[in-house]
């Protein structure tokens, strides 16, 4: 009969037993649990008295994590000093760094100047037009914040005492006080685009764990990853009519609450560019690529190009798809900036931030969606064969030989020749490196979890001093 002939109350407590303890709870436990005012108090009724191990539950449910060695690293790092560990990170992850951020790093000597601009060659461009230190601040900014530094900040940064220190004194959010040590270094992992980005969610996950929220994250948990779960443990749930049976009165998830949260962002985006809901195949594409802008673009969303629709004038029909006609400057600066970078992404940006009013616009079309989509994916697909996935492959050793990989029309935009020779470029040159000492380090450049010995104290920090 299945998880879906039972109540959602029932399917919750189903599913958290399963993410604890790997069975099925017994017809009196899930009696006992389903009997109290709130989930919560339900598991609490049962001598469940907090989540426990996060890493432990993603390790059991086959979702991507560092190795144990790079965590102890990166925390025992961070502890010390984040704006060290971002860049003792940016470094060993930079391959992957400027690959993920290549279509903005080729023209990086367009917005930014180096101060050492007369010592380097003229016709110097991307990141050779800029000094080591001033590299090392670039990718640390694009890694944390997706963006380029300020011609400002960056001057700030390689004009302090040490680059730690210019990276405070520019105002590079660490998440001091929002994020402990262990998740800020299970960011510092999620921020690559490559598989390791499906641990977008893990540092709030770990956090929420450890807090006094920790069985209600658990239940949120279980909510946002229900097809997961459901996928890794489909065989005792088949046969969920020997051990349990369903309540009486089953009732079922509808509308948008009948989606994963990364299906939702799809759905939303539809309805906020072409004011309707993707078809399956759409949304079924979209959910196959490596993240949600990726899949727009893949799944065929109408998004014009700059040649025809200015950015400003791109922003300002976001604006009013929402219904919103008191477009103040500031607001329209930042979408039209997000525009340039990406349109994409901006729309999956731009739809999270109005969520509610699409929801509210679309409230009749999303009363039934759940009738006219299933919703088959938690998450994208950090492997598919998207372009960036060939770097990947080769950076990660994660997935198949390259001549397994297609090139999507992702790629018309450049020639073969080009994107290859970006590709070695970004992924398997060497690139220049600080004229710092660096003989502590073990770096292996192929794999994104090349670290400093953890064993040599030594090398527990770089001196970029």
């Amino acid at each position: 009969m299945g998880i879906r002939h039972f109540t959602q109350e029932e399917q919750h407590i189903i599913r958290a037993f399963l993410v604890l303890q790997q069975r099925l709870p017994t017809q009196q436990e899930l009696q006992t649990a389903t009997a109290e005012d709130s989930l919560v108090a339900g598991l609490q009724a049962l001598g469940v008295t907090e989540w426990g191990s996060v890493l432990q539950t993603y390790q059991q449910l086959g979702l991507p994590l560092p190795d144990e060695l790079g965590m102890q690293y990166w925390q025992a790092t961070a502890a010390v000093n984040r704006y060290q560990a971002v860049l003792d990170f940016q470094y060993v992850a930079q391959a992957e760094i400027e690959w993920d951020y290549w279509d903005i790093l080729r023209f990086v000597h367009d917005e930014l100047e180096s101060a050492a601009k007369d010592s380097l060659p003229a016709d110097a461009t991307g990141m050779q037009a800029f000094t080591a230190d001033e590299q090392h601040v670039i990718r640390a900014f694009l890694m944390l914040n997706g963006i380029l530094p300020s011609q400002q900040q960056l001057d700030t940064s390689t004009q302090a005492d040490s680059l730690a220190k210019g990276l405070e004194l520019a105002g590079l959010d660490v998440a001091s006080d929002s994020q402990s040590d262990a998740a800020f270094a299970l960011s510092l992992y999620a921020s690559m685009e490559g598989p390791f980005s499906a641990l977008k969610y893990l540092p709030y996950w770990y956090d929420q764990a450890q807090g006094e929220h920790s069985l209600q994250a658990l239940l949120d948990f279980q909510l946002n990853y229900k097809n997961h779960i459901d996928w890794v443990y489909r065989e005792p749930l088949s046969e969920l009519t020997t051990p349990l049976q369903p309540g009486d009165a089953p009732t079922y998830e509808t509308g948008l609450d009948a989606f994963s949260l990364d299906e939702q962002h799809i759905i939303r985006s539809f309805l906020l560019m072409e004011q309707r809901l993707p078809s399956q195949e759409e949304l079924d594409t979209a959910m196959q690529s490596s993240y949600a802008g990726r899949g727009l673009e893949r799944a065929g969303l109408d998004l014009p190009t700059s040649s025809d629709v200015l950015n400003s004038e791109f922003a300002t029909r976001l604006y009013i798809a929402v219904g919103d006609d008191s477009i103040d400057s500031q607001g329209l600066q930042y979408w039209a900036a997000a525009a340039q970078e990406d349109r994409a992404e901006a729309v999956v940006d731009f739809q999270f931030a109005a969520k509610s009013d699409i929801e509210r616009l679309y409230a009749s079309e999303l009363l039934t969606v759940h009738e006219q989509l299933q919703s088959k994916y938690d998450e994208f697909d950090y492997y598919s064969s998207d372009p960036v996935c060939l770097a990947r492959a080769i950076t990660l050793d994660k997935m198949a030989d390259e001549s397994e990989l297609q090139w999507p029309s992702f790629f018309d935009r450049s020639n073969d020749d080009d994107l290859l020779a970006a590709l070695a470029d970004s992924s398997i040159a060497p690139v220049q490196h600080s004229t710092h000492s660096l003989n502590d380090v073990h770096v292996e450049p192929a794999k994104l979890v090349a670290l400093p010995d953890p064993t040599d104290s030594s090398a527990l920090t770089l001196d970029w001093a």
